[in-house]
């Protein structure tokens, strides 16, 4: 879990790297993200890894559930095909002793790789990019990429994304390689929506905006997975540079 979203860790609203100047840290109380809601001021056995992943660990031995706070929201199962759609809501999760509830908030870009057993092996694997939909089909994020070996951070890629109206934009922010970067291939795009009706069929592609004849780029291949009250849809792209301007675009039914 820690290796396959790592990523994340270098991402989102503070990466160890910008918490070095700001102060602030990777994983936050909820009520620091959540400051308007009186609910999350006393729950102290959840955290929240950066702004995208909400943590409600089996703190008691032998327990086998554990109740946790879910603020008002979308909040999609990592592991299981569960989405909360919570009005601010505690839910009691059944919690076997090899799982782990990890929550994905609606309107969060997931960065996400390949789970390894080396860090080297992690980032060598392709990106996937996790679009987990808020109810208004909006989401944000970002990724930050640099060659894992640096003492002093001089050469870095840091690209944001905004998802509207079934795009996704992805800009380049930050890029102060002066020589070739690390390349970061970009493997899949994977949308969650919440939806009571299922998805049957979904058409996807990129168009690459830095390029000046916009090349269009599409799915090498898709997969649908409907639950009870949302939809995963998984676009595959091979060889795809992760560190570019583009737009994916998609459409489903």
């Amino acid at each position: 879990m820690h290796m396959s979203c790592s990523p994340l860790v270098w991402t989102q609203t503070c990466t160890p790297y910008v918490c070095v100047y700001t102060g602030r840290t990777v994983h936050n109380a909820l009520w620091m993200h959540f400051p308007q809601d009186t609910n999350t001021f006393a729950q102290d056995g959840q955290f929240m890894w950066s702004d995208g992943l909400l943590f409600t660990p089996v703190l008691t031995q032998g327990a086998t559930t554990v109740r946790g706070y879910f603020p008002a929201g979308l909040w999609f199962s990592l592991f299981t095909d569960e989405c909360i759609e919570s009005s601010g809501i505690f839910v009691e999760l059944e919690t076997p002793l090899l799982n782990t509830n990890a929550h994905v908030r609606g309107g969060t870009v997931v960065p996400m790789q390949e789970a390894a057993m080396t860090t080297a092996a992690v980032t060598s694997s392709p990106y996937t990019l996790l679009v987990a939909l808020s109810a208004m089909h909006e989401a944000t994020g970002g990724v930050f990429v640099d060659d894992g070996k640096q003492l002093e951070m001089e050469a870095m890629s840091e690209v944001a994304y905004s998802v509207s109206e079934r795009v996704l934009v992805s800009e380049v922010v930050v890029q102060t390689y002066q020589e070739e970067s690390p390349r970061a291939v970009l493997g899949a795009i994977e949308v969650w929506q919440a939806s009571s009706a299922s998805v049957s069929h979904c058409d996807g592609y990129i168009t690459v905006t830095s390029s000046s004849d916009h090349v269009k780029v599409l799915a090498d291949d898709l997969s649908i997975a409907n639950f009870e009250n949302f939809s995963r849809m998984k676009f595959s792209f091979k060889g795809m540079d992760l560190i570019q301007n583009f737009e994916f675009h998609w459409e489903c039914q």
